[in-house]
């Protein structure tokens, strides 16, 4: 076998070989071309950290911005595992396992307020008026996030190292994977409902920029198809218009997001 293929040839030892290569969860050996792949995945989360300390932005916004650069940061985390030649369980691994948790699960919250806000904005035309209620939703939603980590950790504490709670997924640590239901309730299902919404939000507000329908004047569920020589005549508001698409230029990110977490 070639060395480049060799798990942990320089880095791991004889007996965390075997554990490694029998299926122990409390640590996972990397080969030199995964070393190569996390180098690139730490490169790629430092430049997202470094460009998010730059964005000011409304609060649901700062939000989403906060999420990703705490995700980022657990990315970047993983140079210890590059450097090491192998994922192992430990405080490090715990932080880890942390900070992706508190990213990966507030990112697809605050999206998922974010679009119910543009659509009830754009298409229902009924904007918030109340800057503490938004304060309050995202303080619910990081209220939200912080006690689902606290809960996971504290209640699965005292576990051997075979069944941690945080533990290599093999390539960085995260939520083990004795934890499903944790897993699901504690990001999975924000991830769907998340996707879910935006697709269901975002659609009609893109046919809605294109001319192709307008909503239903007296019902926000309903919409009114265009016809074909009519559609030039496009009475979107140019201003509204602009906004959506800034709004509908982030969901190709989401899915891409939504891809990398549950991958």
């Amino acid at each position: 076998m070639d060395s480049a293929d060799t798990p942990g040839a320089r880095t791991c030892t004889n007996d965390e070989l075997l554990r490694s290569h029998n299926g122990d969860t409390s640590v996972h050996c990397l080969t030199r071309g995964q070393i190569v792949g996390e180098t690139l995945v730490i490169l790629s989360a430092f430049v997202s950290f470094l460009a998010v300390l730059y964005v000011f932005v409304a609060i649901m916004a700062f939000s989403i911005f906060l999420g990703e650069a705490i995700q980022a940061l657990g990315e970047i985390l993983n140079i210890k595992w590059v450097n090491d030649g192998k994922v192992k369980i430990g405080a490090y691994c715990t932080a880890q396992g942390v900070l992706k948790q508190l990213g990966q699960v507030s990112v697809p919250l605050s999206v998922l307020l974010l679009a119910i806000y543009t659509f009830r904005g754009l298409w229902i035309g009924r904007t918030s008026e109340s800057l503490l209620l938004t304060k309050l939703l995202i303080t619910g939603i990081w209220g939200f996030i912080i006690l689902m980590v606290v809960l996971g950790n504290v209640l699965n504490l005292h576990k051997d190292e075979q069944h941690r709670y945080i533990a290599p997924v093999p390539y960085w640590c995260w939520i083990g994977n004795d934890y499903l239901q944790w897993r699901i309730w504690g990001e999975y299902f924000w991830w769907w409902l998340t996707l879910t919404v935006s697709i269901l939000t975002y659609t009609p507000l893109f046919f809605w920029i294109r001319g192709t329908i307008t909503p239903h004047p007296k019902s926000w569920w309903r919409f009114q198809i265009r016809q074909k020589d009519s559609v030039e005549a496009n009475e979107f508001p140019k201003d509204l218009r602009n906004e959506a698409k800034i709004m509908l230029a982030y969901v190709p990110h989401l899915i891409q997001r939504w891809q990398l977490t549950l991958s």
